[in-house]
């Protein structure tokens, strides 16, 4: 447990940790077709406000997370304003969970996320909420109480991330086992194609983990440069390839379909330093025919057009900090785990929805004392590398 909340009464520090994950399972709610949804999130405001003053009140705080913090803050209202601003959520989630025992973060949120998403299940399979069906491409697909097929199929990656992560190193076989059954779910029942592949990843992830040799430092780093050089790249393919080139149809293909609507974004709008909202009409909530259907679904390319260049850049530079600080300690497996959310973030929107990525809570973590329990129990072998 970290030094800052060695010296706290347990029951200040387990609020804060109480607090984040009934803002998961509101946030899974607030996704689901589940009646007055927009209660759970109205709600999540005034939980992220409560997270952020309780920190303030029970945590020590560096020069460098207050800096974060009037940076982020600064950025996101100026762009969006407050109530209803992901980007600003992702900053305040962050921050209030800096100095957070990691283990039992961990513990906790795949608890609260698997049995929210589990619930919001039984609710549709029952038939207590709508479940909305979808065809895609000739293929089938339910919503599984959700808004969309693609939101459980997210969930369904951040539940394989979280077992990965605790279990991995420990039980390889038998979490690639479980995974394997993931991936099959989101493969063939919500037909979250992309998902499914990141989970394929993750079981790549576990495999690289257990290498035992120096490599593994070498590898992360390698991964940090390659992936922050394709974020970089992503929102401006569309430039090198436009529509119509032999390219561009490759890439559209290969990210399902989904390079028109980046197109159809430079027709129209261009990076700021400060972001801007985008008018989009998307599928959730509804099985019917949206007239001028318009969604961007890359996390890097929303980030950068509605969160603005200057978000782009803090967000990218934090997730790539942690990243190292992960790889200079030797937690192998949560950095290469952090690589493949990073690379989901590619062609998926979940990445910076802070309803959807339960990750984002980690980001500030840099002090080592936070890991010492999920290190000594999770992740013991990073050490024989």
């Amino acid at each position: 447990m970290s030094k800052s909340l060695k010296n706290l009464p347990w029951d200040s520090s387990f609020f804060l940790l109480i607090l984040f994950e009934i803002d998961v399972i509101f946030g899974v709610f607030s996704r689901s077709t589940i009646y007055y949804s927009s209660l759970f999130k109205d709600a999540i405001p005034i939980i992220l406000l409560g997270m952020l003053v309780l920190s303030f009140l029970t945590n020590e705080t560096s020069l460098y997370d207050l800096l974060w913090l009037a940076v982020g803050c600064l950025i996101t209202i100026l762009s969006s304003g407050v109530i209803g601003n992901l980007y600003l959520y992702i900053v305040l989630i962050a921050f209030s969970m800096r100095n957070t025992d990691v283990l039992l973060l961990l513990k906790l949120t795949l608890i609260s996320l698997t049995g929210a998403v589990i619930f919001v299940y039984l609710l549709a399979h029952f038939n207590r909420i709508p479940n909305l069906s979808f065809i895609r491409n000739g293929v089938f697909r339910s919503s599984l109480g959700m808004r969309f097929p693609l939101i459980f199929g997210a969930y369904i990656f951040y539940i394989s991330s979280l077992l990965t992560i605790l279990y991995g190193n420990r039980f390889p076989i038998r979490i690639s086992f479980v995974l394997v059954l993931l991936f099959l779910f989101a493969f063939n029942v919500t037909n979250s194609r992309n998902d499914g592949f990141c989970i394929a990843f993750l079981i790549l992830a576990m495999a690289i983990a257990h290498v035992k040799t120096d490599k593994l430092t070498v590898i992360c780093r390698a991964g940090v440069i390659l992936v922050l050089a394709i974020s970089c790249t992503i929102p401006f393919i569309t430039l090198v390839f436009p529509y119509g080139t032999k390219g561009y149809f490759f890439l559209d293909k290969l990210m399902t379909g989904r390079l028109y609507y980046q197109d159809v974004l430079w027709s129209y709008y261009h990076p700021s330093f400060l972001g801007m909202n985008i008018p989009q009409a998307g599928l959730g909530g509804t099985n019917g025919v949206v007239m001028n259907y318009f969604y961007v679904d890359s996390s890097i390319t929303r980030l950068l057009f509605l969160g603005g260049i200057l978000f782009f850049i803090l967000l990218i530079f934090t997730w790539s900090k942690f990243i190292l600080f992960l790889t200079k300690n030797k937690i192998y497996l949560f950095a290469l785990v952090m690589l493949v959310i990073w690379i989901n973030g590619f062609i998926e929107d979940s990445m910076v929805d802070p309803t959807t990525d339960v990750f984002i809570c980690f980001l500030l973590i840099n002090n080592r004392k936070s890991f010492e329990t999920y290190i000594d129990l999770s992740n013991a072998s990073a050490y024989n590398g």
